[in-house]
């Protein structure tokens, strides 16, 4: 199956109540030792000529690119 039919053989749900959902609960960018998030790390560790706010883990400027290879296996 190519992507094009893969892709139009998804199905889009309407949209569900956001009611209860609180983005406070999840914590996805988890402190690490050094005080910085995971975010700020991977932007430091994978992102290109950048730099941080002084005295900071925030990036101030920089670029990041991904490369998302499919998996072609079943």
């Amino acid at each position: 199956m190519t992507a094009r039919q893969e892709l139009a053989a998804l199905v889009v749900e309407a949209p569900h109540s956001m009611d209860g959902y609180a983005r406070d609960k999840f914590d996805i960018w988890s402190t690490q030792t050094d005080g910085c998030t995971t975010r700020q790390t991977v932007l430091a560790r994978d992102g290109k000529d950048g730099e941080n706010k002084p005295s900071s883990c925030q990036p101030a400027s920089g670029l990041l690119v991904l490369v998302v290879r499919r998996h072609h296996g079943h």
